[in-house]
């Protein structure tokens, strides 16, 4: 939980506003692979942890995004239901995941259930940073030149009212 609140409230917002939507998918998607790449070496309970942490830091990179990105695609009108239908996937995600991957996890191969959480976390990635740029709430950051420009807490520019790109107080944890 502390992880997911410092990343939230003190990485994700300067990271967006300072390089934008698409790069901090990116990053997300990168350091949440680093952490499934690192868990099958970890020698010890706590480098597991530590490579948890950096799973969890990257997934909070990516939600609030995707949430973002989703509401930028579909009409005011159906906003509920868009993000309704991203919970029921993010849940049906925890819920399968843990049944399929942990019976390959306990019967089969640790490594191979890790293995199959970074492929699918890098075609996520992938699949998310190709949304056509007309999709990606612009932030201050482009129009201005990048972070030094921007205060911490500016709001995006370009944004209708009830389209602002998220502060990243999401807590999914599915992609």
């Amino acid at each position: 939980g502390m992880v997911m609140f410092i990343v939230s409230f003190f990485i994700y917002k300067r990271l967006l506003r300072c390089c934008g939507l698409r790069v901090v998918v990116i990053v997300g998607t990168l350091v949440r692979v680093g952490g499934f790449v690192w868990m099958p070496f970890a020698s010890s309970t706590m480098t597991f942890a530590a490579a948890l942490f950096v799973v969890v830091s990257g997934t909070q990179l990516i939600t609030p995004s995707v949430s973002s990105l989703l509401t930028s695609m579909v009409p005011e009108t159906i906003y509920g239901r868009a993000l309704s239908r991203q919970q029921a996937t993010q849940t049906m995600a925890r819920v399968l995941g843990p049944i399929i991957l942990g019976k390959t996890y306990d019967k089969v191969d640790h490594k191979i259930s890790l293995y199959v959480l970074t492929v699918a976390t890098l075609i996520a990635g992938i699949l998310i940073s190709l949304v056509p740029k007309k999709y990606i709430p612009t932030s201050t950051a482009t129009r201005s030149g990048g972070c030094a420009a921007v205060a911490d807490d500016a709001e995006p520019s370009g944004q209708q009212p009830g389209k602002a790109i998220d502060s990243g107080a999401s807590s999914g944890s599915a992609v």
